[in-house]
């Protein structure tokens, strides 16, 4: 399908269109809203037999092969890298006011994925990786996100997507997951598209918020 008719239907129909088509980002250093070309992925994923996805889609700020780009702005959430200095109880917060209508993030394979902000009009978000400098795992990471997490200022972790789901709307993803926001009328929703190996599968896809 067009590119224009993909980025609608991600928009209007989200987990349908994930449920059945491949998402690939490619994730930046920063956390801002930045313009990203969304399109066909042209590149040779490996994708084959019976679950192979419908189509490839791919958000890259540069539009590393993509065909037929749409300019499109999105929210970015940069991944914390594990060598940086990350108290769980004061998590970098990203809210997601106006400015883009689309979330993209760099794809999870041992991180987590938490939501807080006591609403969907503005959810504040971050990509957090596994606390190695403090000793923690993938799961350990997460569950110490479930337990103990708070964004500064905003509060309590809420939602999450990590190794663990220790308690409920902390859900867990079992290989890889795409994390992906779209804003509907004034509300976000958020969904992770699970994924066998990095260039898929399409395993299984899970509304966050």
């Amino acid at each position: 399908m067009k590119s224009s008719t993909a980025l609608y239907q991600l928009k209007n129909y989200p987990e349908i269109f994930l449920g059945s088509n491949l998402i690939k980002i490619t994730g930046s250093k920063k956390t801002e809203v930045m313009d990203y070309q969304f399109g066909t992925y042209t590149m040779n994923m490996g994708v084959s037999g019976d679950d192979k996805p419908n189509e490839l889609f791919a958000f890259d700020p540069n539009g590393t092969f993509i065909e037929d780009p749409q300019t499109v702005k999105v929210h970015h959430i940069r991944m914390i890298d594990w060598s940086e200095k990350l108290p769980l109880d004061r998590i970098e917060p990203y809210q997601m006011r106006n400015g883009a209508d689309i979330m993209v993030t760099g794809q999870l394979s041992d991180c987590c994925f938490c939501i807080g902000g006591h609403n969907a009009n503005m959810p504040v978000v971050a990509h957090i990786r596994p606390r190695k400098n403090q000793g923690l795992n993938g799961k350990a990471t997460h569950n110490a996100v479930i337990n103990q997490g708070k964004f500064w200022v905003f509060g309590g972790v809420q939602k999450s997507l990590g190794r663990s789901a220790l308690k409920p709307h902390h859900h867990s993803y079992t290989d890889y997951a795409s994390v992906v926001g779209v804003r509907v009328g004034n509300q976000w929703q958020i969904y992770a598209q699970h994924l066998k190996t990095p260039k898929g599968p399409i395993q299984a896809v899970t509304r966050l918020l």
